[in-house]
């Protein structure tokens, strides 16, 4: 059922909307790095607004971009931990789009909403959600109990009571109503 890799065992089957999903954040990022080479020649032909703030916008837009482009080869080889970066990034894509929407900017409001749907659908779909669960955890042992579990009865790991009885308990209540400076249980038929 799956695809052999290159040491002859089988990996799981891709599913086509996952592929869609990292071909979409591929985009994103390749959308992203134009427009950050678009602000690098800003910032060179002087037309930045400033040039420490441009310089700053470009380095974090190339973080991004490495960020967004690590997480779509993650997607592509199936990989557990890009499920939840992956729909964070369609969800602010989307979040982006109706900025962009709002602004008036409709075409690149329309095509990075258009993106960002595509990105959720193929994420979300349940062949995708299989193929991107992690594998179930196997039960940790639990150690043998120590010294004699007959003495022990249903009360499992829990200390013995102590012989401090009612009092002992009002004693250490925080609720000053069950007890009084002495330390005695109050009564409460007054």
């Amino acid at each position: 059922m799956g695809m052999p890799s290159g040491d002859g065992a089988a990996s799981p089957a891709r599913p086509k909307l996952l592929l869609a999903a990292a071909i979409v954040l591929a985009a994103e990022a390749a959308a992203l790095l134009a427009y950050t080479i678009i602000n690098v020649v800003d910032i060179v032909t002087d037309n930045s607004y400033q040039a420490a703030n441009g310089a700053a916008l470009v380095i974090m837009q190339a973080i991004v971009v490495v960020g967004i482009g690590w997480i779509a080869v993650g997607v592509k080889d199936i990989k557990p931990w890009t499920r939840t970066p992956a729909v964070m990034v369609q969800a602010l894509a989307g979040v982006l789009a109706i900025i962009l929407l709002q602004a008036h900017q409709y075409d690149w409001g329309a095509i990075t909403l258009v993106l960002a749907a595509a990105g959720l659908v193929g994420l979300l779909a349940p062949a995708s959600l299989k193929a991107l669960a992690r594998p179930p955890r196997e039960p940790e042992p639990v150690p043998p109990a120590k010294g004699n579990p007959a003495a022990k009865g249903s009360q499992g790991n829990r200390p013995a009571k102590t012989s401090q009885g009612a009092k002992g308990n009002a004693a250490r209540s925080g609720n000053p109503a069950k007890r009084n400076p002495a330390g005695k249980p109050v009564s409460r038929q007054s």
